[in-house]
């Protein structure tokens, strides 16, 4: 597995943070680490708020909030770094950390 987070990590530099802003990239790593580097697997269940909480202080020294999660997965989502499954019934998503950029 160390291999293949040295591989992610570089095709991640190479490939996909050059398309997103710090914002998303902060983001993207944070779902990176809780789910992939954590556990090995490429999917993750949590809701925004709790992205909110462990996603860490914007440029002004506040935390973010769930609007601008929201709009930060909506902007992954769109540059195909993730896919989101919503589950409204337990207010959870579901991040697939799409891994096919570096499986070539």
């Amino acid at each position: 597995m160390e291999k293949d987070i040295k591989t992610i990590i570089e095709q991640f530099i190479d490939y996909l943070l050059p398309e997103l802003t710090p914002y998303e990239t902060s983001v993207y790593l944070y779902l990176l680490g809780k789910s992939f580097v954590k556990s090995g697997v490429a999917e993750i269940r949590v809701g925004k708020k709790t992205i909110a909480v462990g996603y860490g202080k914007g440029s002004r020294g506040e935390k973010t909030n769930y609007a601008h999660i929201s709009k930060i997965l909506g902007h992954l989502k769109k540059n195909d770094a993730l896919k989101l499954v919503t589950q409204p019934e337990k207010e959870l998503y579901i991040m697939l950390i799409c891994l096919k950029i570096f499986l070539w």
